[in-house]
């Protein structure tokens, strides 16, 4: 900040190239999302994430958890729309989300959120809130792993099942689609080959 660094800095910008030193101003906190349909294994590989870089995993109804136990504005409304037993709206569901990215452990650490966005509306508000993950990594999954992953660990209704992962599929192909077209931050990972 010197003169003289100025000086030699206009004399040999590219000896001030190989200084090997992050910026002072950057904090590269990583903030990424997995999608998927049901039984893919987004939150197993959200808790691989959060052990291995040291993040901390979000997911919706986790946070719903901490958000009912709130005194505040954000914890009545929710309180009150569950209490009346209607089901969260987009909007709603985003702005607990935004709430707990911008908690202390995720501000310090990073986040990766374990299968949120779920719609597409849900992934643009995301963005119209600066707070769409990048990346996006969407969990792929042929349906006779998915059958397997039901019969080896869960007891999900086959019918219901089906009626998920169709309803799944569809959302995530639009949010697929309009973040590629738009961001061009959307990953795609096989989960064909993992246990």
């Amino acid at each position: 900040n010197s003169i003289e660094e100025q000086k030699s800095f206009i004399e040999t910008p590219l000896a001030f190239s190989k200084i090997e030193a992050a910026p002072w101003d950057i904090h590269n906190r990583p903030y990424c999302a997995i999608i998927g349909n049901p039984l893919t294994g987004k939150t197993a590989l959200a808790k691989d994430l959060a052990k291995e870089l040291g993040i901390v995993k979000v997911s919706l109804r986790e946070t719903i958890e901490e958000v009912l136990k709130l005194e505040n504005e954000l914890g009545q409304r929710v309180r009150d729309v569950l209490g009346n037993g209607y089901a969260l709206e987009e909007s709603l569901a985003v702005e607990i989300i935004c709430w707990r990215i911008e908690q202390h452990d995720v501000v310090e650490h990073g986040c990766v959120l374990d299968g949120f966005p779920k719609t597409l509306q849900q992934a643009m508000l995301l963005a119209e809130f600066n707070k769409l993950p990048n990346p996006i990594f969407y969990l792929d999954s042929e349906p006779t792993s998915v059958l397997k992953r039901r019969g080896q660990k869960f007891k999900h209704d086959k019918k219901s099942l089906n009626s998920q992962i169709k309803q799944s599929t569809k959302n995530n192909n639009e949010i697929l689609s309009w973040i590629q077209n738009t961001f061009d931050t959307a990953r795609y990972l096989s989960t064909d080959h993992s246990k």
